[in-house]
Formats: C-alpha cells, sequence, structure tokens
C-alpha cells in the first residue's frame, strides 16, 4: 500500500458508483486507514450476479480489473449478487480487495428477496431496472438502494458496501493471526 503525498492510500474501485466510492471509504476511515479512492468503469461483466461463487468471482474481477488500469497496487470490487439457501432467496453483498498478488474478500450484511422478484430482475437485466419499475425510483443502487427504500433510509446501500469491505479488509488481519493462505475447506494451504 503505497501513500499519497497526504499520506493515504490510493485504492482502485472497480465502479464508478458513488455510494460504492462512499461505503469504501468508510470502510478504510473504520479500519484507521486514509484512503484516497479513484474510481474506474470495469466493462464486459455481466449485470447481475447470481450465485455466492459468481458474486465473489466478478467482485474480484472488478478489483483486480481497476487496480491494473490505474496503475495501483491495491484494488477493491464490490458485487452485491443473489444467493439461495433454506428454500429463500437474499441479496448478499460481497467485496475483495486485492493487494499485490494476494487477494481477501467479505461478505456484508444480505436481506431475504421474493425468489420471484430474483427471476423478474433478471429478465429485466438487474435488480435496479426490476425496482425502478415496481417504483418509479430511479438509479436506486447509486442511492440508498432497495435495502434503503424497505427500511426507510436506516439503513442504506453504503452501509452494506461499508460492512463488506470491513469484512474483506479484516481477511488479511485474520491469516497474519492464524497463519495459511487462501484454500477451500479440507484442502491443505501454505
Amino acid at each position: 500500500m503505497a501513500p499519497t503525498p497526504g499520506g493515504c492510500v490510493r485504492v482502485a474501485l472497480g465502479s464508478e458508483n458513488p455510494v460504492k466510492a462512499r461505503g469504501v471509504r468508510e470502510a478504510y476511515e473504520y479500519m484507521g486507514i486514509c484512503a484516497e479512492v479513484a474510481t474506474y468503469r470495469v466493462e464486459g461483466l455481466p449485470p447481475q450476479p447470481v450465485g455466492l461463487s459468481e458474486t465473489l468471482r466478478l467482485a474480484e474481477l472488478r478489483a483486480r480489473r481497476a487496480a491494473e488500469a490505474l496503475g495501483l497496487g491495491e484494488g477493491v470490487g464490490v458485487e452485491a449478487g443473489f444467493v439461495e439457501g433454506g428454500g429463500r432467496c437474499f441479496v448478499v453483498n460481497a467485496a475483495c480487495v486485492v493487494r499485490g498478488g494476494e487477494s481477501s474478500c467479505g461478505l456484508g450484511p444480505s436481506f431475504e428477496v421474493p425468489c420471484s422478484a430474483v427471476e423478474r430482475s433478471l429478465e429485466a437485466g438487474e435488480l435496479d431496472a426490476l425496482v425502478e419499475r415496481l417504483t418509479g425510483v430511479r438509479d436506486v443502487g447509486s442511492a440508498q438502494g432497495l435495502i434503503g427504500l424497505a427500511t426507510g433510509g436506516r439503513v442504506v446501500r453504503a452501509d452494506l458496501v461499508r460492512m463488506a469491505v470491513i469484512m474483506a479488509l479484516s481477511g488479511f488481519g485474520v491469516r497474519s493471526l492464524l497463519g495459511g493462505g487462501q484454500g477451500r475447506l479440507g484442502e491443505p494451504v501454505g
């Protein structure tokens, strides 16, 4: 992490969404790291990931592409995807931080959505398009998000992004404490 002349770390964010930039900045601040967030529009990715593996894969891809494109040593990718479990459907926010050759991912709070809404969202292209069509609220994903509409603004999308990024940043510390690297359950790691 190379600091800027002002002592802050320059971080590449794989999105131009101001809500994601705010959440990333707040996460780094919460972790005691001054961060200057540089945004980068990552193109060519599916609009709405489905499944935890796909959501994490796209978050990490966003982080890597942004860091590479902006020539920075640290990148962050954030994705909101649909996951299913126990016969229920959820929106989960995932964040991945890449630092040199390492990466760490984390999940933020998730919330349940009707499984029928997942299908309608995919038909519309993504959740934001469905929410806009049903509520008339434009660009909800660049503002308070569906969660903000559902909670009357008590919890907003930036909160979910912030928590996901804090969990991703925490992964570096967890690995430092416990030893080992990335790997799958049941497989030996470094």
